[in-house]
């Protein structure tokens, strides 16, 4: 995660209400941490859209220290 990357999410998520963003966060960590397709609409799904690539890079990242921790807890 890097600088650029956040300020993108946050320029992004800063557009929305206090609802359509804890809607919108919901949504990220579930696409992120569970590889669940958010099913919003909307604003909501603009601004998702807008920031996926950045998720997308998050959550390779994820598997990523997921797995290591997995091959040195089993090896």
């Amino acid at each position: 995660m890097n600088n650029a990357e956040l300020k993108l999410y946050q320029k992004h998520m800063d557009i929305l209400s206090d609802k359509d963003f804890q809607k919108v966060n919901i949504a990220v960590v579930n696409y992120v941490f569970s590889d669940k397709e958010p099913c919003i609409r909307g604003c909501r799904k603009h601004v998702f859209e807008k920031i996926r690539p950045v998720l997308n890079r998050w959550k390779k990242e994820f598997r990523t220290l997921k797995k290591g921790k997995e091959d040195r807890q089993n090896g």
